[in-house]
């Protein structure tokens, strides 16, 4: 009786569903193998956008960390570099990976060059007009392939994707805060987010050791 009463407890059965969901996306949805990123940018250097970029960097990803605003860069910079000092005084990793982790990110407020970028994740300010701007700028600026996504956790993916000229390229990946501890990104497609972009972003977030939702 006792494991039944347990199971039917709203914080269990969120638990069981949690351990199906890790299960079905350990085993991949995708159709076909999806290229390794290797490449990002991440458009913000707030406390997500910052923490977004450590954590790539830690999983091997080279990283662009871009904002207009010098002290948003150095604060972003601080809060990486506490992640890693924190990962390593608490034996998550060595101080030798720390240091190849904070070599991957070059971060600076000058527009840089996108076009090789595999993956752009938008990380700025929560209004609408910032970043339809910063979309229609990146529409201009990314390669035929990449992927833009978007860390917005309210606004419409789709209205976003209006503003470029690959909406099919466009898709909403929400970390969660802290993104150094939570394991789920929620994955949200547009209307005209492609199979293919979307095959790849799930792809792209199992590759660096979250969980897509």
């Amino acid at each position: 009786n006792a494991i039944v009463d347990l199971g039917e407890t709203q914080s269990t059965r969120n638990l069981i569903r949690n351990f199906f969901l890790a299960e079905k996306y350990k085993k991949g949805t995708s159709k076909a193998p999806a290229e390794k990123v290797v490449h990002a940018a991440v458009i913000g250097a707030g406390v997500m956008g910052s923490s977004i970029a450590q954590w790539l960097s830690s999983r091997g990803v080279t990283v662009i960390l871009r904002d207009v605003s010098r002290e948003q860069i150095e604060r972003g910079l601080a809060n990486i570099e506490k992640t890693y000092a924190d990962a390593v005084k608490r034996g998550l990793m060595s101080e030798e990976k720390a240091k190849q982790g904070r070599a991957r990110i070059v971060a600076s407020t000058a527009p840089m060059e996108l076009r090789d970028v595999q993956v752009v994740i938008e990380a700025a300010s929560e209004k609408i007009d910032i970043k339809k701007e910063i979309f229609r700028d990146l529409s201009m600026k990314v390669g035929p392939k990449t992927i833009v996504a978007t860390n917005t956790s309210a606004l419409p993916i789709s209205e976003l994707a209006a503003c470029t000229i690959s909406p099919n390229h466009v898709i909403g990946l929400h970390f969660f805060n802290p993104v150094s501890r939570m394991k789920l990104v929620e994955v949200v497609v547009g209307k005209e987010t492609s199979e293919e972009t979307k095959e790849h972003s799930l792809a792209f977030v199992r590759q660096i050791g979250k969980l897509p939702v």
